[in-house]
């Protein structure tokens, strides 16, 4: 909404600098926001929407123009607040609005405006794109100009009533004017003269003022500079084959481009190639995409004239094509063009095309046939294919195959694929991918062949003995796509590990390596924990590494139980335990080990405080023992217990009776981050309800609720009726008696209790609260209307069920 009501406000100050209305001819300087009417500043807005004007040129303008900046922040102001009324009243924009009912026609106004800029503001969704030339306009990658300063005029831009130009001379001289082209096509420059200037190109334009100007100053003392300050606004007619056709209104530096970009450019049955410009009534010029897209410097992009019509017809002949090309896609082609022009369109042929292994699929009467095309020969003959409209052309590719390779795998220096000559052998190939490493399996190798019919041969050999004699039968004659399979001892080796558990740092799983002890693994996972029991370490391992382990025996998993001293020294001897593979070193935790937890006593406590929880079944009586007891002015019917754990937060609680008896249900384990706060004593009770009477001026109204509040002395013994009848004036006609409850401080509620006739109010204590609530007035509920003959069938079943069971019992 903020970057909305920016818009409308720089169309403000655009439209008052320009002077467009006639109430509003006078000098800008002098112009009063207070002056003009909520209608007044929505039809300038809507003007200004009309003229493609936008935020920058506003304030340039009206900066030029004198207007004054505390009148300026006056028509935000006003702009604003207009904005804001047609936003709160958005939601009746579809109801009817009656002649006379002009503030309803300019809040629907301001809010047509506000629609139509979010539309203009909201970038568009891109579509699919199925023809080449499409992403330009699907993508928008050209933006369309809609404010007439956004960009610079080229050298071919011709001229037009309503352009202006800004000429500046600066050096020994000084001069500076915008000079406007009036209906003659004139811009005037005072003493200097008049030049004629509708409908010449910008660059010679430049020339004929600079000529005019060189009459009346040294242009070899100064420098001129000319730009176009401004650029008239034409309107140009979009239609046929576009998604948005229609009428647009935009500033003349605008090309024929942008104004299909204005119109979401050409549906996907759009052409690209045949878009017509029209002026008055004659087709004076055709536009081609592909033209401009081959050649962006060509004068395919031309400027619209006001009133002009662009003519989007049909697509013409679309011919697909894909395989060996830089651009495979559907093309739109012209009578005329074929192969060889789809080709220059697609950006030419990929190194890989085999073009004498062409295709075309064609529709042939009702079938789809594929037709050969030898592109070579075609080219040859300086000929061309000529293409039908559906036609889908397939350029071929070379076999990506490679003729002369062989692959070495494992441990080598360089292993990867090699180009072979005739006559290499394994030997060479082991020499061409960097030699063998240390950890090669000298005594089995293996070299992949693959056959004529795909099947695979696997041929073993002896690296030590080829190695060792370059003429042994086993150096095999390598052939093409032949693949060496080597081999390292550790590929037939299991990867051991050992395992640290428990109270350690870092619980890991390590490598197992020869030597390595219980005070390495534990070093390694960071050293154990405060909350270790040193008495407590464990190794668990497999019988089958154990020295004693005769192949055959069943496998088993013993467990070593260790105990390391408090002060340990690098050459303990526990430390050195050697370590087996796939051991799992466990480190125990000390029993009920845990980090001092706290409470907090609050209030009428001897010693307040923070207190540590001493055990498990550390108590509310423990804690306040620990606290010195209660002061003599606490008040423990009112202590209020917080755990901020629970839902709600709290607990119902009495601090008298869980220090009266330790066995009592109030008398809570403390848990951390428990609150017990104990105030001091309230004597007196509070009384909330709109059920109550109650006499002016002695009572608090709620004025969020409308529920009365009063405060009133305890009196002992008293139940929640005295108070409301002596205090609160007794109870509304309309009052809930019976629900009538209390609420004490610790948060125990006590109800009322009915006896039909006798109703036994709850007993009040200090500090209590007594709520009265009113009764639900006839209306305010939905009820459900009563069925009764549903009640009757219902009771009808009930009755025929318990006869049937009665007879059944008698008989």
């Amino acid at each position: 909404m903020k970057k909305k009501c920016n818009l409308f406000i720089g169309l403000v100050l655009a439209i008052t600098s320009l002077c467009a209305q006639p109430a509003m001819s006078q000098n800008p300087a002098t112009l009063k926001a207070s002056e003009f009417t909520d209608a007044q500043i929505l039809d300038l807005l809507s003007q200004a929407k009309a003229a493609g004007l936008g935020i920058e040129q506003a304030e340039k303008l009206a900066l030029a123009k004198g207007m004054p900046a505390s009148e300026a922040q006056a028509f935000k102001d006003r702009a604003n607040k207009i904005l804001a009324n047609s936003t709160v009243t958005a939601g009746s924009k579809g109801a009817a609005v009656k002649e006379d009912d002009k503030g309803n026609q300019a809040r629907l106004q301001a809010d047509s405006l506000l629609s139509d800029s979010a539309e203009a503001l909201t970038s568009k969704a891109e579509r699919s794109v199925t023809v080449y030339g499409q992403e330009l306009f699907r993508k928008g990658d050209i933006k369309i100009y809609e404010r007439s300063i956004d960009a610079k005029a080229p050298s071919n831009y011709e001229l037009g009533v309503g352009d202006e130009i800004g000429i500046s001379i600066f050096g020994v001289s000084y001069y500076n004017t915008v000079a406007k082209v009036d209906s003659r096509g004139r811009i005037e420059l005072g003493q200097l003269g008049s030049i004629y200037v509708k409908g010449v190109p910008f660059d010679r334009a430049k020339i004929l003022i600079k000529t005019a100007l060189s009459n009346n100053f040294n242009m070899s003392s100064n420098q001129v500079e000319i730009s176009l300050a401004y650029s008239r606004s034409i309107t140009v007619n979009i239609v046929g084959e576009v998604f948005k056709p229609g009428s647009y209104k935009i500033p003349a530096l605008n090309t024929a481009f942008n104004a299909l970009i204005a119109a979401g450019g050409p549906t996907d049955i759009g052409t690209l190639r045949n878009i017509q410009l029209r002026r008055n009534g004659k087709a004076i010029k055709t536009f081609d995409v592909y033209a401009f897209l081959q050649n962006p410097g060509s004068d395919d992009d031309f400027f619209l004239q006001d009133n002009d019509y662009l003519v989007v017809g049909t697509v013409g002949k679309l011919v697909s094509i894909d395989g060996a090309v830089k651009r495979p896609m559907t093309y739109e082609m012209l009578p005329g063009e074929e192969l060889s022009q789809l080709i220059k369109f697609t950006g030419g042929l990929n190194a890989n095309a085999m073009a004498s292994r062409s295709q075309v699929k064609r529709y042939v009467g009702k079938n789809l046939s594929l037709l050969p095309i030898n592109l070579d020969s075609i080219t040859q003959l300086k000929q061309d294919y000529k293409l039908q409209n559906g036609d889908a052309v397939n350029i071929g590719n070379v076999n990506a195959d490679l003729e002369n390779s062989v692959e070495v795998k494992g441990p080598v220096y360089f292993p990867g694929v090699f180009p072979i000559v005739e006559g290499d052998r394994v030997s060479e190939l082991i020499t061409k991918a960097g030699g063998l490493r240390e950890q090669i399996l000298l005594k089995r190798a293996y070299l992949v062949r693959t056959e004529k019919d795909e099947t695979r041969k696997y041929i073993p050999l002896n690296v030590e003995t080829i190695l060792g004699n370059v003429a042994a039968d086993g150096n095999v004659l390598l052939k093409k796509n032949d693949v060496l399979l080597l081999y390292s001892e550790a590929d037939f080796l299991d990867k051991f590990t050992v395992n640290v558990n428990g109270e350690v740092k870092n619980p890991l799983t390590l490598a197992y390596k020869e030597g390595l002890t219980l005070g390495d693994v534990l070093v390694l996972a960071g050293g154990i924990k405060i909350s270790a029991e040193l008495t407590k370490i464990e190794i668990s391992r497999s019988n089958i590494f154990a020295p004693y382990y005769k192949p055959g025996e069943p496998y088993q998993t013993s467990t070593m139980e260790l105990t390391i001293p408090k002060e340990i020294t690098e050459n303990l001897e526990i430390l050195n335990t050697p370590l087996l593979p796939f051991d799992v070193v466990s480190v125990r935790r000390i029993p009920n080990f845990e980090l001092q937890k706290t409470i907090t006593l609050k209030g009428e406590f001897k010693y307040p405080g923070i207190y540590v929880i001493q055990n498990k079944g550390f108590t509310i009586s423990d804690a306040v023992k620990l606290a010195g007891g209660l002061t003599p002015y606490a008040f423990p019917e009112g202590a209020k217990f917080e755990r901020p754990s629970l839902p709600g937060g709290f607990l119902v609680f009495d601090l008298k009776k869980a220090l009266k008896r330790r066995s009592s249900m109030y008398n809570y384990s403390l848990t951390e981050g428990d609150v017990i706060t104990v105030s001091k004593v309230i004597d007196y009770v509070s009384i909330y309800g709109s059920g109550i009477q109650y006499i002016e001026n002695q009572i608090t109204l709620d004025t969020l609720t409308d529920v009365v509040v009063m405060n009133s002395p305890f009196i002992n013994g008293k139940r929640a009726g005295y108070y409301i009848r002596n205090f609160g004036n007794g109870f509304t006609p309309d009052a809930w008696r019976s629900k009538t409850f209390v609420v004490e401080t610790n948060g125990r509620v006590r109800r009322t209790v009915n006896l039909y006739v006798v109703r036994i109010y709850p007993k009040v204590n200090k500090g209590s609260s007594i709520y009265v609530n009113s009764k639900v007035k006839k209306g305010e509920v939905n009820r459900i209307p009563t069925d009764w003959n549903k009640v009757i069938s219902d009771i009808t079943v009930k009755l025929t069920g318990l006869a049937t069971i009665w007879a059944l019992l008698t008989r």
